[in-house]
C-alpha cells in the first residue's frame, strides 16, 4: 500500500507553559502579579482581577492556586453574572470563607462596578472587595508574548518575523494568540516555515494578492 501524496496535516492540543517564570511581565500586569506574590498578606479574602480576553488571567490563577493550595478559583465572572442559582452558590462560598479561613480569587473582563448582577447584597459584598486590572500590551509584552505562543506551540521563528508582526498586527491579547494559532495552520498546511510573507496573507489578505499578481 502507497502512502498518500497529500497528508492531512494533525492538529495537537497546546500546552500553555503556566508556572510563575514563565508568566511575562510588563506594566500592563505588574500590579496584579503583585497582589498574586503578596499572598497570604491580603488585607481581604478575596480578590478579583479583570482585563481583556487573553490578558493573563488564567495564568495568574494558576499561580495563585500553587501558592495558596486549597484557595477557590472562580473565572469568567461575567458570564456567571445574572444566573441566579450560580449567583446564589457564589454567595454561600463567599460566606463561608469569610466565617471560617480561606480565600476566594475571582476573574473577569468588567470592572465589579458594570458586573450586573441578580442578588444585590452579593453585588455589594463583592464591589467592595479589592480589584486589580490588567491592561493591554505595550510592545514589549507584545513582542514577549508573540514568542511565548509560538514556543507552546514548539515553533521556531526567525525574529524578523516577530518584527513584522509587531509593527501590523492589532496590539492585543486575543489577536496575539488568533494570529499565532492561524500561522501555526498555515505552515502545517503549506508544509513550510512561518516567514513575513505568511504573515502578511494573514494580516493583509488585499495587498498578498497585489504582490502574487506582481509575480
Amino acid at each position: 500500500m502507497t502512502a498518500r501524496a497529500n497528508q492531512i496535516p494533525l492538529s495537537f492540543p497546546v500546552t500553555p507553559a503556566m508556572a510563575r517564570e514563565d508568566f511575562l511581565v510588563s506594566d500592563s500586569n505588574r500590579e496584579a502579579l503583585a497582589w498574586i506574590d503578596r499572598w497570604p498578606y491580603w488585607n481581604a479574602p478575596l480578590l478579583y482581577i479583570y482585563g481583556p480576553e487573553g490578558s493573563g488571567k488564567t495564568h495568574l490563577a494558576s499561580i495563585w492556586k500553587q501558592l495558596s493550595k486549597d484557595g477557590a478559583v472562580i473565572e469568567n465572572l461575567d458570564a456567571l453574572a445574572g444566573d441566579r442559582p450560580q449567583e446564589e452558590t457564589l454567595f454561600h462560598l463567599y460566606n463561608r470563607i469569610r466565617q471560617n479561613p480561606g480565600a476566594l480569587l475571582l476573574t473577569g473582563t468588567l470592572p465589579l462596578a458594570m458586573v450586573r448582577f441578580a442578588i444585590p447584597d452579593l453585588a455589594s459584598r463583592l464591589r467592595a472587595c479589592p480589584q486589580v486590572a490588567l491592561g493591554l500590551p505595550d510592545e514589549h509584552l507584545l513582542r514577549a508574548l508573540l514568542v511565548k505562543l509560538f514556543s507552546d506551540r514548539q515553533m521556531r521563528i526567525d525574529v524578523g518575523v516577530i518584527e513584522y508582526c509587531i509593527t501590523r498586527m492589532e496590539r492585543s491579547f486575543s489577536a496575539a494568540r488568533d494570529l499565532v494559532a492561524r500561522l501555526d495552520q498555515k505552515s502545517l498546511n503549506e508544509k513550510r516555515a512561518v516567514s513575513p510573507a505568511m504573515v502578511r496573507s494573514i494580516l493583509m489578505p488585499e495587498q498578498d494578492e497585489l504582490f502574487a499578481e506582481a509575480d
